[in-house]
């Protein structure tokens, strides 16, 4: 499950901000790890619409984001969009 995802160290150029790196929160059924991330990360996050209580998957190599679903933990808010819930992950694996 995505925590939060904060762009640190942005810069502002004089075309706009630049992000220099991505610090996400991820929490799993054994607790929660913070990662140091590239910014294409946050830009693939971006793209995938990806909030705090969302289910991702890193692709490790290519920094492919995939947003699986909702964490059933958030299955009793009110959501006007069809949602997949689905479970806590049991661990952060890398590969």
């Amino acid at each position: 499950r995505s925590e939060g995802c904060e762009p640190d160290g942005v810069q502002t150029g004089s075309y706009g901000k630049v992000v220099s790196q991505v610090v996400i929160g991820l929490k799993t059924v054994k607790g929660t790890k913070q990662l140091k991330l590239d910014p294409t990360i946050y830009e693939a996050m971006q793209k995938e619409k990806v909030a705090v209580g969302d289910v991702i998957y890193i692709e490790a190599n290519s920094g492919a984001v995939k947003r699986v679903g909702r964490c059933d933990a958030y299955a009793a808010e009110f959501d006007l969009e069809a949602e997949e819930y689905v479970p806590l992950p049991k661990v952060i694996s890398f590969i």
